[in-house]
Parts: structure tokens; sequence; C-alpha cells
């Protein structure tokens, strides 16, 4: 950088202290750019991923932190097996619900039930993935007697500890099975809530 400047020139001090922050704005933008991603790739399809960087797919959004894809809020879903009228009964096959593409991949995080009108003994459910077989809870839902949710069973339900076991896939179709129905309870509805299963760890970039 020459000493002195041509006459008529700003100060070179001015000018580079300009350029530097040109630089820094258009560095930000960047950034910003990068912080939101809004695609149906799969995640580990997003190159070079940085902390606090969100992956928004459909209604589901992602956040990478701590070195990996982590759900930013688990999706939940209400399913609606008889309506408040309605008696529960028990048997297989009370109600079937297909996998939305939102929740292809992932695995069932929890399951708990609800009934309008409460039964005067309990209710367990169960359910089950049509299209492998398999049965999502190693330990049905309950509703105790006089209890209008699962949320307060003596006995929680408990997902399978197999994570394949529990994965589901666009298309599938999940059944909702009674295996007991209690006494009196009416209008049974369902919710399961998914996550994302663990990617192959990925390193933050320096």
């Amino acid at each position: 950088m020459p000493k002195y400047y041509p006459p008529g020139t700003p100060n070179w001090m001015t000018d580079l202290v300009a350029r530097v922050a040109v630089l820094q704005r258009q560095v930000a933008e960047l950034q910003g750019l990068r912080r939101t991603t809004l695609s149906r790739k799969r995640l580990l399809d997003v190159a070079r991923p940085i902390e606090g960087q969100l992956f928004v797919w459909g209604t589901t959004v992602y956040v990478y932190t701590e070195g990996q894809w982590r759900l930013l809020a688990n999706p939940s879903y209400e399913i609606k097996v008889r309506s408040d009228t309605q008696f529960v009964t028990s048997g297989d096959e009370k109600f079937w619900w297909p996998v939305p593409k939102e929740l292809d991949n992932l695995v069932l995080f929890d399951a708990q039930a609800g009934v309008s009108t409460a039964g005067s003994s309990v209710t367990t459910v169960q359910i089950r993935n049509e299209s492998t077989g398999n049965d999502l809870l190693a330990t049905r839902i309950t509703i105790d007697a006089g209890q209008k949710t699962s949320y307060t069973a003596a006995t929680p339900s408990v997902v399978q500890p197999v994570l394949a076991t529990r994965q589901v896939h666009k298309g599938d179709g999940l059944w909702i099975d009674v295996d007991t129905a209690g006494a009196g309870a009416k209008g049974l509805c369902v919710i399961a809530v998914f996550e994302l299963p663990d990617p192959p760890p990925v390193a933050v970039p320096s």
C-alpha cells in the first residue's frame, strides 16, 4: 500500500474501514442464507451444516446442534379412534391410520391415549404396523379405571427398544388394536409422538 495517496483520492484508512464493513455484511448475509434450509433432501445431504442451522421439511423442523441433527419439536398426531358418543370395544384393527410423508423414516417416541368418558375398568391399546407386522409398543397404553387419560396410568406405555421395530415409513398403515375395553368408556383417542432416529456422527465444521 502506498505511503501517500495521489491528490484527490480518499484517505486510505477510511477506504479500508469501509471495505471491511462491506465484507462483514456480505459474510453475515451468506451465513444467514445457510442458517435455514428449505429442502426435501435428506438431512445428511446438507453440506457442512453449521451450529444452529435449521432444516425445514414439510411441517417438521430440525436444528443442527452438538454435531448432529435433532428435531426442534417432535411431531405429534392425535388419532381419533371412536367418536365421543361411541363406546370403546375390544378387538384388533379398530382404526387404520396411514403414515404421512413427513414422518418417513422417523421412529415412535411416545404413545398415549384418552377417552371422553372414563370406563369403570381398564382400557389397553396397542399400535401395530400393518406393513411390517411389528407392534410398536413393548408395553401397551393403559387407561386405568375411572381415568380419562393414560398419563396417570400405574403402568406407563413403553415403545419397542429396537429402533427398526418402531420405525415407520410413508405409506405404512398403522392399526389401533384395543386389547381390553373399559366398561362404559367412550370416545377413544390415541396420541402418537415421533422423533428422528440418530444419524451417523457428523463433525461440526471448524
